[in-house]
């Protein structure tokens, strides 16, 4: 089943990503408008749902479209709801953790040093969440996440042996599989994107990823997806910084304000429109 163009009347708006599709430090601060943002801002749902944060990878993403999603579809029909994605780097990791486990408590102490130093930290200011984002500090259980499991020594020594880049990138290419099954099968309207072109676009993609591609466990996934209806056709990072450069941040890797807003304008408007979501 392929959805044949958009609803008109989104009446419910969920988005999820990493940082580049995180909106607390603009409602908080007016500091970002990222692309979800300028979505809100031009469908004017009734509800919007913003699940985006900070270096979370591409799993627990997943997770909190398929949770949000969930909770939208108590109160409108699948047809009102648009999920809209921008999915992460391969090596990042997360796990539900009970409070007095050996890994709640070295994150504790990790967190509780970093935010003494850096109070605004996004990455570990919300370690100990739920799917929301709301941070359940004194519950049974809770969320932590990793963009770099090297940063850790007790984290690298188990993802040193256990994980590699063939894994990272078969669970990526799952957990994007996943959600686009999951919203066809609902008839939940749809639109993904990447925050590069690392190991998602077979032209376009890094020399590291591409021999990767025709493996017996990855080429099926890659075939499917290259030609998804849902997916936007130039992931954010890497349009803006060729198209754009002047508005890319000084990390090179997310781009500023205007640069989201010429993102949305020029390349995830046409496909809403054409698409027939205005």
């Amino acid at each position: 089943m392929i959805m044949n163009g958009y609803n008109k009347n989104i009446k419910a708006l969920i988005t999820s990503g990493c940082s580049l599709s995180e909106t607390i430090s603009y409602y908080k601060e007016k500091k970002l408008a990222t692309w979800p943002i300028y979505l809100n801002k031009y469908i004017k749902p009734e509800k919007f749902l913003s699940l985006g944060l900070g270096s979370i990878g591409n799993e627990l993403i997943a997770k909190k479209a398929i949770h949000g999603c969930e909770q939208l579809l108590k109160n409108y029909k699948p047809e009102e709801i648009l999920c809209a994605i921008s999915w992460s780097g391969i090596f990042r990791h997360n796990r539900i953790v009970e409070k007095k486990s050996f890994l709640s408590e070295k994150f504790r102490g990790i967190k509780k040093k970093v935010i003494t130093e850096e109070p605004d930290n996004m990455t570990w200011k919300y370690q100990f969440s739920n799917y929301e984002n709301l941070v359940i500090d004194e519950e049974a259980f809770s969320i932590i996440y990793f963009n770099q499991w090297k940063d850790i020594k007790e984290l690298d020594y188990y993802y040193g042996i256990f994980e590699n880049q063939i894994n990272c990138l078969e669970n990526t290419m799952t957990q994007i599989h996943y959600i686009e099954s999951y919203c066809v099968s609902k008839g939940i309207n749809y639109i993904w994107t990447t925050i590069d072109n690392e190991y998602f676009c077979k032209d376009m993609t890094a020399i590291k990823t591409r021999k990767y591609m025709d493996h017996w466990s990855l080429k099926h996934l890659f075939d499917r997806l290259q030609h998804s209806p849902n997916r936007l056709k130039y992931s954010i990072s890497n349009w803006v910084s060729i198209n754009s450069p002047e508005n890319m941040r000084k990390d090179y890797i997310h781009p500023d304000s205007e640069g989201h807003k010429k993102y949305f304008d020029e390349i995830m408007l046409p496909h809403l429109e054409k698409n027939g979501i205005y």
